[in-house]
């Protein structure tokens, strides 16, 4: 067995073809790491500036619309004076300055001016010292006015977490920069806080909303105070009816990390190299007249046809060992960093560390479950036809159209679609309650793929054996 093995890899091997698609995969790696750093995305850099503005200033003066125009133009003409041009940003990258402006006219000069507005003269005059004061803090560059204004900007939450998380930016003396890892970590965290806040203090029935902003905050806190910059969450999910809690998602704050995990176009591409391979080791054989050579040899149709299978799914362990590798090199040349990131667990009122390479191995695992079924198909419609344009071509439409069909039924909530191979083959999906159908188990999917993989087997066997070369 063991040399039938072997010549199959030297069939494989001998094929300028099996070279280029290693190659091919080496270059999709390094070309998803690479390309996204030469694409320029910052969009609302390019839209917004000081013309932009002007032009919007110019638009609220003169139109006649229900907008409150004079609270918009007071904001934007401020602005203008302070330099202020990221006023609009909305991808995460408006400056400290810009919100501290947005906060401070939303907080004060909206609910003194607005035409809703029944506000006395004593809370119009709050307003003008709160924007003066504002304007004199960006103007200096004093940014603790505007931690004291964001403390009020949350007021209305009742949220002392936020109050909390603010005073630590304030207490380590934080500068409010986009590049600083700890402001940014608690502005995209304010949110979980809020939520948190509501559940405890509305004595709201906890689910998973609650869970996973409550983990957030946690974590959030947890790496202030330790001093992680890159980190890995792993949120928890309450299980109907119990208290007991399974990853349901991971949230990957790392750059290298990320980008590895984010890189699943290369599992689908060597997926499709494999589908080649086995879609063509049988009928290349039959098509162009090979077999005979093969079938002179003591051995029997029964230990060649195994040897094949088996040659195929060690070649694409092989393959999806040297995938993932070829995708952690070119990350790290890529100069991705947080490769040392931790993961981080909130279960039971504490936080718990474990390792993010784990995590990243077992999903590469499971998703070799549905590469094997879609190669075994692949091999059984290579025993079934003698070429192998055809065996390929059927494999591949199996490939792309098999999982898109049992999502319509899905939709349709045909229930009997949950007895398709293709509904069972996202193992980790279904471990996490996100099969496609109610209720469906991992028992259930394995024995599901089970069965199959022996009747696929079983009529491609039969089918080798028995055709006639």
């Amino acid at each position: 067995m063991l040399n039938l093995i072997k010549n199959e890899f030297v069939k494989i091997f001998a094929k300028k073809s099996s070279y280029v698609m290693i190659i091919a995969i080496l270059v999709f790696a390094f070309a998803l790491q690479f390309l996204p750093k030469l694409v320029n995305n910052n969009y609302y850099y390019r839209y917004y500036g000081k013309e932009q503005l002007e032009r919007d200033l110019s638009w609220y003066k003169e139109t006649n619309s229900d907008h409150n125009n004079d609270y918009v133009i007071s904001l934007i003409e401020t602005a203008l004076e302070l330099e202020i041009y990221d006023l609009f940003y909305y991808d995460g990258s408006q400056s400290w300055q810009a919100a501290y402006l947005s906060n401070t006219y939303e907080l004060y000069y909206y609910n003194a001016y607005s035409e809703e507005s029944e506000a006395d003269e004593t809370t119009r005059q709050q307003a003008v010292n709160a924007i003066d004061a504002c304007t004199k803090a960006i103007k200096s560059g004093d940014y603790k006015p505007y931690y004291e204004t964001l403390k009020v900007y949350y007021a209305d939450s009742n949220s002392e977490l936020c109050n909390k998380m603010i005073g630590w930016l304030l207490e380590h003396d934080v500068v409010p920069e986009n590049s600083d890892w700890r402001y940014m970590l608690v502005i995209n965290n304010l949110g979980n806080a809020i939520t948190v806040s509501n559940y405890e203090t509305n004595k709201r029935e906890l689910d998973d909303a609650y869970d996973n902003a409550k983990a957030k905050y946690e974590i959030c806190m947890y790496r202030l105070n330790n001093n992680i910059q890159y980190s890995v969450t792993q949120l928890p999910h309450r299980e109907l009816n119990e208290n007991t809690y399974t990853a349901v998602k991971y949230i990957y704050d790392t750059p290298f990390w990320s980008s590895v995990d984010g890189s699943s176009g290369l599992l689908t591409i060597m997926c499709v190299i494999m589908i080649i391979i086995a879609g063509g080791i049988i009928a290349g054989e039959f098509g162009q007249g090979t077999i005979k050579f093969l079938l002179i040899n003591p051995v029997s149709r029964a230990r060649i046809f195994w040897a094949k299978y088996a040659s195929v799914i060690i070649l694409m362990i092989l393959t999806s060992i040297f995938t993932f590798l070829s995708n952690v090199i070119a990350t790290a040349f890529a100069g991705n960093a947080g490769i040392t990131a931790p993961l981080l667990n909130y279960a039971n009122e504490s936080i718990h560390t474990g390792s993010v390479l784990s995590v990243v191995v077992t999903t590469y695992a499971f998703a070799l479950v549905e590469f094997i079924v879609v190669i075994t198909i692949a091999f059984m419609i290579s025993a079934l036809f003698r070429s192998t344009a055809v065996s390929i071509g059927i494999s591949l439409f199996v490939m792309f159209i098999g999982s898109t069909a049992t999502e319509l039924f899905a939709v349709l909530k045909l229930d009997y679609g949950r007895y398709l191979v293709f509904a069972n083959w996202d193992i980790l999906g279904i471990k996490y309650g996100n099969g496609l159908f109610p209720h469906m188990t991992v028992t259930g999917a394995v024995i599901t793929i089970i069965i199959y993989m022996v009747l696929f087997l079983f009529i491609a066997r039969d089918a080798f054996v028995r055709k006639e070369v």
